[in-house]
């Protein structure tokens, strides 16, 4: 799916190579042309929302093959999938998709991670997809246990910046809803 800035740009490119003031020569693509034309432009455009399912399953995925023993690879792929999840999600409509693919239920599950980074990069992400969004914040609520688990991360949790992330996840669900 594109966004409206790539097709304006592409817009823009369009008008600098004719802007209307000579006669052009117009004539009907070829098919090929069309073809090549539409494979560069789906390798050109992400595609938003099956990105936040690789990512989620990826992550979930890294979630179940690491117990205590986290390699510096790991930890480096862990960043580069969250700070892209980050993202992604700081767009509220992309927000709003991660909440309808169970995105929640995902979070619920690497928030209680025995990986400390895992837990306080998903409390993160809890925040960034949160925080002003009517709509995320009641799919959290409403959503069983997911405030209890990250109460209890504000609790029990030995890691101080994933029990900040913890409260700073809640504040985003609380805040301003309604």
């Amino acid at each position: 799916m594109a966004s409206p800035l790539e097709w304006k740009g592409l817009l823009k490119w369009s008008l600098q190579h004719h802007d209307g003031t000579a006669p052009s020569e117009v004539s009907e693509m070829s098919q090929e042309n069309k073809k090549w034309l539409e494979e560069v432009m789906a390798s050109l455009v992400l595609d938003e929302s099956k990105r936040i399912l690789e990512i989620i399953s990826s992550l979930v995925e890294l979630a179940e093959d690491v117990e205590t023993d986290v390699g510096e690879r790991d930890e480096e792929r862990l960043e580069d999938l969250f700070d892209e999840l980050e993202d992604i999600v700081c767009q509220i409509d992309y927000a709003n998709f991660f909440v309808k693919l169970k995105g929640l239920d995902a979070l619920t599950k690497l928030s209680s991670s025995p990986w400390d980074l895992m837990r306080e990069r998903a409390l993160s992400i809890v925040g960034a997809v949160t925080q002003n969004n009517p709509e995320a914040q009641g799919a959290a609520v409403a959503h069983p246990g997911f405030l209890s688990g990250i109460a209890e991360r504000i609790e029990v949790d030995s890691q101080a910046r994933v029990r900040a992330a913890a409260l700073a996840a809640l504040s985003s669900v609380a805040t301003n809803f309604k």
